[in-house]
């Protein structure tokens, strides 16, 4: 199957920015995973944490979050201490998301909040 979805990255000041447009499926992670972990490889860091702006994303089709469960060790590994998920006021998008930290809820500290600007700073507390 084609990917699906929009994914736009950024790396600035340890944090990785990712906003996810429109619906996504399986490939169209795999994809994006494969960027994130060029882009990762690719900075002289020892820590960083990652800003999803899901604001306009559709949710995801079934299957996607094997690809979450599979990258969630290596992000770790490389350095990974916060995730902080934008997901405006909508329960739904939280509750979609909940699934996809099944597990490593002791190795990273996960936050959700309705702006990009809380997210920022929310990472700005924790001296990232």
């Amino acid at each position: 199957m084609d990917p699906h979805g929009q994914f736009d990255l950024k790396f600035d000041n340890n944090i990785l920015y990712i906003k996810i447009t429109g619906e996504c499926n399986k490939e169209g992670f795999e994809d994006v995973f494969s960027e994130i972990k060029a882009l990762i490889s690719k900075q002289d860091i020892t820590e960083f944490s990652i800003l999803v702006d899901l604001t306009a994303w559709g949710l995801s089709e079934p299957g996607v979050e094997d690809v979450f469960t599979g990258m969630r060790p290596w992000l770790i590994e490389h350095g990974q201490r916060y995730e902080v998920l934008v997901v405006g006021y909508s329960n739904l998008k939280k509750m979609e998301t909940l699934r996809y930290f099944v597990g490593f809820d002791s190795k990273l500290s996960v936050h959700y909040c309705a702006t990009v600007n809380e997210a920022e700073q929310w990472l700005k507390e924790k001296n990232m």
